[in-house]
């Protein structure tokens, strides 16, 4: 792995992606963070640098010039953590066709945007890291997951036929399936008998500390981590 150091962490207005951010902040890393809106965390308070974008990553331009500006910063970039996505709990009967294209256009082509971007920055680098958030919930065939579960679902694939892609080139790829996540917005927002419903599919049910997720960005980007590509890991674990 290459000396690039910054972090460029997708959707940290809010939830998983902003709590992330804290955390690498405040564990002294320089990050980069982007959503279509302003950041609690601009301006930053921590031992490490916090720098927001605000950019629409379903906007091909606006992402090409986004990871430009941040493989320019200190350091250049050496991680990328695809987390920025919309949820849906609907039945697929009631699902319109413009409710999913919408759904897909952030979840699957924006990621797919970000990462070729970034791709083609450590590419001209010689190594990289990236790291996608999927869900539990496309393992789990819940009903009201149709849409989203599909959606993450097409996120653990992307990344499978990266690697084919790219691993010759020193970039590793790797999927996280995130459950529920303290500090996520998702168990929060979920009534008691919706979360009761969600929890009794889990091996093991208890809300996942950010620091539990960061652990698992941190083992997939380290040195000690270079042969290990193509991989997904769910949290939680269907029962």
């Amino acid at each position: 792995m290459s000396d690039a150091t910054t972090i460029l962490i997708t959707g940290t207005s809010k939830g998983i992606g902003l709590a992330l951010a804290r955390h690498y902040v405040e564990a002294g890393r320089d990050v980069a963070g982007c959503s279509r809106g302003a950041s609690p965390l601009d301006p930053v308070e921590g031992p490490g640098t916090y720098r927001h974008y605000q950019c629409d990553i379903t906007d091909e331009q606006a992402v090409r010039e986004m990871v430009m500006a941040v493989d320019a910063q200190a350091g250049g970039l050496g991680l990328l953590v695809n987390n920025a996505g919309v949820p849906l709990a609907q039945p697929g009967l009631v699902t319109s066709g413009k409710r999913l294209t919408e759904l897909l256009e952030i979840n699957v082509t924006g990621t797919f945007n970000v990462t070729r971007e970034v791709v083609r920055a450590m590419l001209r680098r010689g190594s990289g890291r990236i790291v996608n958030l999927s869900s539990i919930a496309a393992q789990l065939e819940t009903p009201g997951n149709a849409a989203y579960g599909a959606s993450k679902a097409a996120i653990t694939r992307l990344t499978h036929q990266l690697v084919s892609e790219v691993g010759a080139a020193g970039i590793t790829a790797n999927t996280v399936g995130v459950s529920l996540v303290r500090e996520g917005g998702m168990y929060e927002s979920l009534s008691p008998a919706a979360r009761e419903r969600y929890e009794a599919r889990l091996a093991s049910a208890e809300p996942v500390p950010i620091e539990e997720l960061a652990f698992i960005i941190d083992f997939f980007a380290s040195p000690e981590a270079g042969s290990i590509t193509g991989q997904t890991l769910y949290l939680g674990g269907p029962s």
